[in-house]
């Protein structure tokens, strides 16, 4: 075995690795962490001590530096100085791996040494535990054969082993998981030498083994009532088994565990699965799965048989629920894991092992029933190899195709003896064996599964056994996908007609064959299927002959009509990559299908999705796209791909013509799926076909632009509107399927269709032509010939662009933009003066309303900044407008030019371009960020910032997603200057709320906080707006401790309280996935992306202004409580069907009759008078007035309901007198009362019988008063 870690001191790549960490950490001298900046301090004063002794800063130097430290950390026997010791072995467990292993054998007796008082000391803090592992770890993987040979009672890698093994079942996870790596990467990295097995591996496995088994013994020595599965924690003596069975599962994983040490490790595993313990026998089961995954060498294969020997004789009990489960799980993962490495051998033994399992689906258990099925179909996933399948080939082929052909037999006889009646209890389960016998057998499956499907077709034909249909249709289904439904229907006719009456129907069987078809005969479907849609459809019309129709007639055509169509529906799947398809595919099928197409609307969608199946399947194959499907490829062929689409080709011209008749007659709604066939076969015609279609469809084109203008200019003539026609106009069609042709047709048609581009753009004002005129050119520069044309022609095709400009209708700038795109992408350097006469369009539509053209501007912009970015020569004098322009000289291409062509936008006249172009540039900052020069960066900020002061909300909008970007990507020496200022104008926005204004800038004010810190901001801050930065610190706070809280919930595995922290983590995972999702990409995040913080601190800010509208007793945020809804209940029970449920529904907590009672008595203590403006009246009970009485108290005491209270309140209430006055209604022993509408006083003491804008706070009490009312129900109006 040959050692796999590698020296790293001459690599140069490791080094800078290297430079790398120290890097950050000498960036971490001003943290705020004592650990950090004690560890920036020590690097620091060595890398001065080596400056000063002029020594170069490697890996070495580093690393006999940080050894001499060791000397005033260490003494013989403890650690002198802790906090220097623990920066001192961070340092050389750092630097460790990037020095020569010459140097650390030669040092590690020394260290080995000094590091003995941390490995010996119980007291040692777990950071400068975790670094000496570390180090240790570094010095055991260099060491040779001989060292590790040496069994001195000294310092030597055994002794530093036996040490490393005491911390893998210590109580602190960190120092145990520490130790457990450093394990597993000792026992990977074995030394080179002629042994096969590792001394550490042999000492390791030892060691482990010694202490699980010491610890199963005092289990079993414990009684039962001192063992408590339920005691959790580190300490406990499950928790001990379960550290050392991770032991096992360290080396294990490495591959280390020695091969005569693998019997007694099954035997203890098993053992521990017969526990009643779930974590212990989860833990004995990854130990298991890791042995497998560390096996995969090919001389691991003995190694694996023992392991399986040894698992075959530890069978449990047919009927042992609790460890069937777990046997079968790793007699499963033991069999995959052998044929990965033994793929032959593990075939030929699967009978034996089949047998064996079969034996636990006659057990009483159910749940024994599953574990076994799950078994048995990984087995025949993992070990039926196509490898095994193949068809002979030559003599030693033959041998092995016979050896496959016995096992499938006795495979087929074992799974056919599940059918029988021994085995009904389990035989849902036997169909899922059977499944996935057919789909890994494949088309081999024919013979040896026969019997087994006629037996389960016999079992779905029969209408008494109705349980199990979906099982065994699900059978039935692969047994259609891998023998064929040509098979499957010779087994089981589908007797459809009026001929086979005597035979049962097995209507059925058509949305199988729809569903699972695949690799079929084509022939099969042209003849009989096609057969039986033509029988099924003279049954129609005998039914129909026979004069009126009954009901059982109808209904009997209504059944062939489904079937018909249900035949018809089987099509694409028989189309994809049929066998036979030359044979199956003649002139009588291809004008079958365009006689369906014109006659049957509803047939269309299968058979165009089946003839783009027959081109697509077979472009796969061509393509290689199917080669690893050895089987496949065997038994069709790849050649077979080639030859299938030359004879489609020879069909290509007939079946345009036809899906283009067809095309023209379908409504727009529905041509979707006809064009994509139709795009197909384009891409198969031959070029002098395609070039004559071209022509005709041109040729049309021509002639139906010019009625269409005459039959306009008539309709303009005697101003009538022309009838609305169902379908698009004919040139609207024509060149929907002129687009399609682009990028197939041959360069000599290439002028056809600039022409076409040139009088369409010119001449049309027709949105959706102007848009399709603009496709042609994007699918021109799909291909390198088309590339080719729009060079030689982009002069013209540049002024076909700038000269209608004007014209371009809004629907059509989508397609414009991305057109220019394609332009721009390919554009000579020589044309660089097209990216200006264009800029000023693109920069508008980034403020386009609609969101694709949005897109396909910015996306412009980006083309013409990479173009920029190249270098050429812009000659401002062929710039529209500039072309009488003196003094103009040609100016150098740019990045640094393009961006000042740009923002020479921010001198519109208007505020939407001075908007646009903020926007513009913050996509082209953004995407160009890194390559742009800082002072240029730095003065484009400047400016643009400016505009936060302006008083338009449109270009303030643009300027504050400016704002988001530069806070983030300039560096800090940069924004830190400007800070104040830029906070200020923020701030000046903070308190509006239209746009989002002011959720925007807290964001921003949140990115700044965390980049530079919230004192820096602090001191920046203006003292009248630091509420909100206060509002910002709260909430950090808040979150900080809540998620310090949930980290400090201590639970074992298992409980409700991990489960709860589990979905609570789940959630917060899909919540960010969701929230990644939500944008296209990085700039859209970076502009309209926000943090979950500014969402919870704006919902409780916003709730807080809520709550303040409201009474509130308690201090707790009432968006808390938003969701709880009461249901106010009476005498009798409340019925949730009736209408006026909802009434009984409150979002406050109903009192009780008691509550209410004591509600009253203290609002009536509290009862004060108050006149017309809600001014209390105070009576003086010494002045001799008596109190108030209980009447008047409550005036709503001697009402009854609701009703009456409302209908009291109106005789009371002011009424309308002379000269427009407020009149009140006199009471017993009173004078009416007038009162002006500017607010004159009612008569002092007279109560106000309305509820008015002045009215006191005691007139809520007509609120609670209510609550009496009908015996304590209420009724909520909206």
């Amino acid at each position: 075995m040959s050692t796999t870690y590698q020296d790293k001191s001459g690599d140069a790549f490791a080094q800078d690795e290297l430079y790398g960490k120290l890097q950050r950490i000498r960036g971490q001298a001003s943290s705020k962490l004592a650990n950090q900046k004690q560890y920036a301090l020590i690097l620091s004063a060595v890398e001065e001590s080596l400056d000063e002794d002029k020594t170069e800063r490697t890996a070495t130097a580093y690393f006999v530096s940080f050894l001499s430290l060791l000397d005033q950390a260490f003494n013989e026997t403890a650690v002198v100085n802790k906090d220097l010791a623990s920066t001192t072995i961070y340092f050389l467990d750092l630097v460790a791996p990037y020095v020569s292993h010459a140097l650390l054998r030669a040092k590690f007796t020394p260290i080995l040494t000094k590091l003995s008082p941390v490995f010996t000391s119980p007291e040692v803090d777990a950071p400068l535990l975790r670094s000496s592992i570390g180090i240790l770890e570094i010095l055991l993987i260099v060491q040779d054969t001989q060292a590790w040979n040496n069994s001195s009672v000294g310092a030597s890698p055994r002794r530093g082993l036996m040490g490393l093994l005491a911390f893998t079942v210590d109580p602190r996870p960190k120092v145990r998981k520490r130790a457990h790596e450093a394990i597993t990467n000792i026992l990977s990295n074995p030394p080179a030498g002629p042994s096969l097995e590792f001394a550490a591996s042999t000492l390791c496995a030892e060691s482990a083994l010694q202490s699980v088994a010491q610890l199963l013994q005092e289990t079993k020595n414990k009684p039962k009532k001192q063992v408590q599965p339920q005691q959790q924690g580190a300490d406990s003596h499950n928790a001990k088994l379960i550290h050392s069975l991770q032991l096992v599962k360290a080396i294990t994983t490495a591959n280390g565990w020695p091969m005569s040490k693998l019997e007694a490790l099954c035997e203890m595993l098993l053992s521990i699965s017969r526990t009643t313990e779930q974590y212990l026998v989860i833990a004995a089961f990854d130990v298991f799965e890791s042995i497998f995954k560390g096996i995969s060498a090919q001389e691991d294969g003995p190694k694996l048989l023992v392991i399986l020997d040894s698992i075959f004789d530890l069978k449990p009990s047919v009927n042992d629920q609790h460890l069937v489960p777990a046997w079968l799980a790793v007699i499963a993962q033991a069999t995959q894991s052998y044929a990965e490495i033994e793929p032959r051998d593990a075939f030929l033994k699967l009978p034996k092992i089949f047998k064996v399992v079969v034996q636990f689906l006659d057990s009483e258990s159910s749940t024994i029933h599953v574990s076994a099925t799950q078994c048995l179909v990984a087995l025949c996933s993992t070990a039926i190899m196509p490898e095994n399948l193949l068809l002979p080939t030559d003599a030693e082929s033959q041998a092995r195709f016979e050896e496959s052909e016995a096992v499938l037999a006795e495979l087929a006889t074992i799974v056919f003896g599940l059918l029988n009646v021994k085995y009904q209890s389990s035989w849902k389960e036997v169909m899922s064996v059977l499944e996935a016998l057919f789909e890994n057998l494949r088309w081999r499956a024919d013979p040896h599964l026969i019997n087994c499907l006629k037996v389960v077709g016999t079992l779905r034909s029969d209408e008494s056994l109705a349980e199990g249909r979906q099982e065994t249709d699900t059978v039935i289904g692969a047994a259609i996908r891998n023998i064929g439904p040509e098979r499957v229907l010779e087994l089981f006719p589908l007797n459809l007609t009026s001929n086979n009456n005597k035979q049962p129907g097995r209507a059925w069987l058509l949305p199988l064959l729809r569903d699972n078809v695949q690799f079929a005969n084509l022939k099969f479907f042209s003849s009989d299927m096609v057969r039986l849609a033509g029988q099924l459809e003279a049954e129609i019309a005998s039914v129909g002959d026979k004069g009126k129709l009954t009901q059982a007639m109808a209904m009997k055509i209504k059944i062939f009509e489904t079937l018909i169509d249900q035949i018809w529906s089987t099509l694409p799947k028989f189309c994809d990559l049929p066998f036979g398809l030359q044979e199956g595919f003649d002139n009588e099928f291809a004008e079958l299908l365009i006689n369906v197409l014109y006659k049957y609307v509803e047939f269309r969608p299968y058979i165009c999705q089946g003839m783009k199946l027959l081109v697509e399947s077979n472009k796969e194959l061509a393509e290689g796209k199917l080669d690893e499907d050895i089987l496949l490829i065997q038994r069709i062929g790849k050649e077979t791909g080639h030859s299938n689409l030359d004879y489609l080709s020879k069909f290509a011209p007939n079946l345009l013509s036809g899906l283009f008749n067809v095309f023209s007659k379908t409504p727009s709604e529905g041509r979707g799926y006809i064009l994509e066939c139709i795009t197909a076969y384009l891409s198969i015609t031959s070029k002098t076909d395609l070039e004559n279609t071209f022509n005709k469809v041109a040729t049309v084109l021509h002639s139906s632009l010019q009625e269409e203008a005459q039959a306009k200019a008539a309709a303009a003539e005697s101003k009538k509107k022309p009838a609305r026609d169902e379908l698009p106009p004919t040139s609207t069609t024509m060149m929907d399927l002129i687009i399609p042709m682009v990028t197939y047709l041959p360069q000599s048609s290439h002028n056809a269709l600039l022409s076409i581009f040139a009088t369409l753009s010119n001449e049309s004002a027709d949105a959706l032509l102007q848009k399709k005129a603009c496709r042609v050119i994007s699918k021109l520069s799909e291909s390198e010939a088309g590339k080719e044309t729009i060079i030689n022609n982009l002069g013209d095709i540049e002024q076909v662009f700038l000269k209608i400009s004007d014209k371009v209708t809004a629907s059509a700038r989508g397609a414009r933009l991305q057109a220019l795109s394609k332009i721009v992408s390919i554009l000579p350097s020589d044309h660089f003066y097209f990216i200006p006469s264009i800029l000023s369009e693109a920069v508008l539509c980034t403020k386009d309303i609609n969101e694709k053209t949005r897109e396909a501007a910015f996306n412009l912009i980006v083309q013409m900044g990479n173009a920029m970015k190249q270098g050429g020569v812009i000659d401002h004098s062929k710039v529209p407008g500039m072309e009488a322009a003196e003094g103009v000289a040609p100016v150098q291409a740019t990045l640094e030019e393009y961006f000042t062509m740009v923002s020479a936008g921010l001198a519109g006249s208007t505020p939407h371009m001075i908007s646009a172009t903020i926007t513009a540039l913050s996509r082209a900052l953004f995407e160009f960020r890194a390559e742009i020069q800082m002072s240029m960066l730095q003065e484009l900020a400047s400016t643009v910032e400016l505009f936060l002061t302006s008083n338009n909300r449109e270009i303030v909008k643009s300027t504050l997603g400016f704002v988001k970007i530069t806070a983030t990507i300039m560096p800090e020496d940069v924004v830190k200057p400007s800070l104040k200022s830029l906070i200020a104008n923020l701030l000046v926005w903070s308190h509006e709320h239209n746009s989002h204004f002011k959720s925007k800038v807290k964001h921003i004010i949140e990115r700044l906080i965390r980049r530079f810190g919230f004192q820096v901001i602090e001191e920046n801050f203006p003292e009248s707006d630091l509420k909100l930065l206060t509002n910002i610190r709260k909430s950090r706070e808040r979150s900080r401790r809540n998620k310090k809280l949930e980290e400090e919930e201590t639970a074992a595995p298992g409980t409700a309280t991990e489960n709860l922290r589990n979905r609570k983590h789940k959630a917060a995972a899909a919540k960010a996935a969701s929230a990644d999702d939500k944008f296209d990409n990085e700039f859209d995040r970076a502009i309209y992306g926000s943090s979950s913080e500014d969402s919870d601190s704006e919902d409780e800010e916003s709730g807080n202004k809520r709550g303040n509208n409201r009474p509130n007793n308690n201090n707790n945020n009432n968006t808390n409580n938003r969701g709880n809804k009461y249901i106010v209940e009476g005498d009798e029970p409340l019925d949730l069907l009736d209408q006026q449920t909802l009434a009984h529904i409150t979002s406050t907590k109903p009192q009780t009759r008691q509550q209410n009672q004591q509600h009253r008595g203290r609002a009536a203590a509290n009862h004060f008078k108050k006149d017309a403006q809600g001014r209390l009246i105070i009576t003086d009970p010494e002045a001799g007035q008596g109190g108030p009485s209980a009447e008047e108290q409550d005036p709503l005491a001697k009402l009854t309901s609701g009703i009456d209270a409302y209908v009291e309140a109106i005789k009371n209430g002011p009424v309308r007198g002379q000269r427009n006055k407020l009149k009140f209604r006199k009471s017993k022993g009173d004078d009416d009362v007038e009162m002006e509408d500017d607010g004159e006083q009612s008569r002092p003491g007279k109560k106000l019988g309305f509820k008015g804008k002045n009215s006191g706070r005691d007139n809520r009490g007509f609120k609670g008063g209510k609550k009496d009312f009908k015996q304590n129900k209420r009724r909520f109006y909206n």
